[in-house]
């Protein structure tokens, strides 16, 4: 239904949210300030750590909201909100251990960001933490999706959807950190020394190797998973399930287009604020095209295979 296609929608871009603030942090940052260190890192990083918190509190609503449809679908109106049969749910199926996976890794993520961004001390202070609950929560998907429904090599397809809602969150979720938090700093340093627009280049500079192999990763896990759920390759126009695909497919070009574009035409014209305010245009609409990819992710997880 469109409310449990809005939900999961929800779900998803909070999650990459929670992996891109980690990812930010992890794997950004510290080769932005290792190549700058005039680079405000450590606002950077309680800003992400914030990013990350609210990203949790859109995740925990839609686990509720989630639990719910989920019941509503398995039990009928009637027992929706029984206690016996949320419990049953809960406690007896895969679908119901994701779920409390997810708890678990909303709590461990949870403490993680709250630690970080209260602590100056933010290269250390909870931010291993947070990187478990997201590494946690990057296996949901796949315990509530056709992953763990796979009639063969269930072990590798969750694998390989782990490792693509990962890959998702550190190319895109890392971006949106870079938009809200990463761009912002830099535009707020001192005035008049060129430092700004220097800044935003080496941050977008230690981002470009990870989306590159993130997108490389993408494409790899897509195509197992197409492979796996479609069945036959006729299924991809011939079923409700391969036709979703298709219309996502068509998005992820776009949004591949629209990444090559700032890869290669707009990041080496960085170096002046003119610059730094069209790479963030740019990166909006890059943004704007991934969160159309993953509304039709969400159709698909849905939508029965073929």
């Amino acid at each position: 239904s469109a409310p449990y296609v809005a939900i999961r929608w929800a779900q998803f871009v909070a999650l990459l949210l929670v992996i891109g603030a980690v990812a930010f942090r992890w794997l950004v940052l510290p080769k932005a300030a290792a190549a700058l260190p005039a680079l405000p890192h450590e606002e950077m990083a309680r800003s992400a750590a914030r990013i990350g918190t609210y990203a949790l509190v859109l995740l925990l609503l839609t686990a509720v909201g989630r639990l719910v449809a989920q019941s509503l679908s398995t039990h009928g109106a009637a027992q929706m909100l029984d206690s016996s049969a949320l419990a049953s749910l809960v406690t007896g199926t895969t679908w119901g251990f994701g779920w409390l996976v997810e708890l678990v890794g909303i709590a461990v993520a949870g403490a993680g960001f709250g630690r970080a961004g209260r602590s100056v001390a933010t290269s250390t202070a909870g931010w291993p933490t947070a990187r478990v609950g997201a590494i946690v929560l990057a296996v949901v998907p796949a315990l509530s999706g056709h992953a763990a429904a796979a009639p063969s090599l269930t072990a590798l397809s969750v694998l390989t959807d782990v490792c693509h809602v990962l890959g998702a969150g550190a190319w895109l979720g890392t971006l949106a950190v870079i938009l809200v938090a990463g761009i912002p700093a830099c535009l707020r340093m001192a005035d008049g020394t060129g430092d700004r627009g220097r800044a935003t280049a080496v941050v977008v500079g230690a981002f470009s190797p990870l989306a590159l192999s993130c997108a490389a990763l993408l494409v790899v896990t897509g195509l197992f998973a197409a492979w796996q759920h479609l069945g036959t390759l006729s299924a991809l126009w011939t079923s409700p399930y391969g036709n979703a695909l298709l219309r996502k497919l068509i998005f992820v070009l776009l949004l591949v287009l629209v990444a090559a574009y700032n890869w290669k035409l707009v990041k080496p014209r960085l170096g002046d604020e003119t610059s730094v305010r069209r790479i963030a245009g740019s990166a909006r609409v890059e943004l704007v095209v991934a969160l159309v990819v993953l509304l039709f992710t969400a159709i698909l997880v849905a939508t029965p295979t073929p």
